[in-house]
């Protein structure tokens, strides 16, 4: 072995001084090789999917939204009702999972993204600021927010523009198999997510 030779003195990792260092050697971009990619994000998904779901279906069984359906008589001479009853169940649904994702603006994460050990965080990988959190809850959800007011203020074309969106939240969230590893409400917003621990505390 050639005594001389040296390995480059690298700052100790999780610091400021090693951010700059790597950043100095590879360029800003390192730092997407620490973000979530499309995998684990639809894990995270449909875990929260599987909990939504329970938790309306308790809330539809103590309603009695279910037990309202089966007791009417002669379904097909009741299509308003029946229809009423939908849409009464939906917006029912949409309310809780606005409710249940809200955590994220709380806690950076939903209870799927908690399993899996992930977090929404800064697109630099500093702690996101509640303004963050609270910016990319509206745009991810804006479909849901938009299809509830027209629901309530009975406006039809709130409704019709909350499909829309959804179609683009939908396309906006396959952007994550990009190199940059964020869906159209990250990029939007200045965040990405990350593995919590990869997430600087300084």
């Amino acid at each position: 072995m050639n005594d001389n030779y040296n390995l480059p003195n690298v700052p100790q990792e999780g610091t400021q001084e090693h951010d700059e260092y790597m950043r100095s050697q590879f360029g800003e971009d390192y730092e997407l090789g620490y973000r979530v990619g499309f995998g684990r994000r639809l894990g995270a998904f449909i875990i929260d999917f599987i909990f939504n779901s329970i938790i309306g279906f308790i809330v539809m069984l103590a309603t009695g939204v279910f037990s309202e359906i089966l007791l009417i008589e002669n379904p097909l001479n009741n299509i308003d009702k029946i229809t009423l009853i939908i849409q009464d169940s939906s917006m029912i649904a949409v309310v809780i999972g606005l409710i249940y994702y809200s955590m994220e603006v709380l806690l950076g994460a939903s209870i799927g993204k908690m399993l899996l050990g992930i977090k929404i965080a800064s697109s630099d990988r500093s702690e996101a600021s509640t303004s963050q959190l609270l910016n990319r809850y509206l745009l991810k959800h804006s479909n849901s927010i938009l299809s509830v007011l027209g629901i309530l203020l009975s406006i039809h074309l709130l409704q019709g523009l909350s499909s829309i969106i959804i179609v683009i939240i939908i396309i906006g969230f396959f952007f994550t198999l990009g190199s940059k590893r964020q869906a159209l409400h990250d990029m939007l917003t200045n965040t990405a997510v990350y593995y919590k621990d990869n997430i600087k505390n300084y």
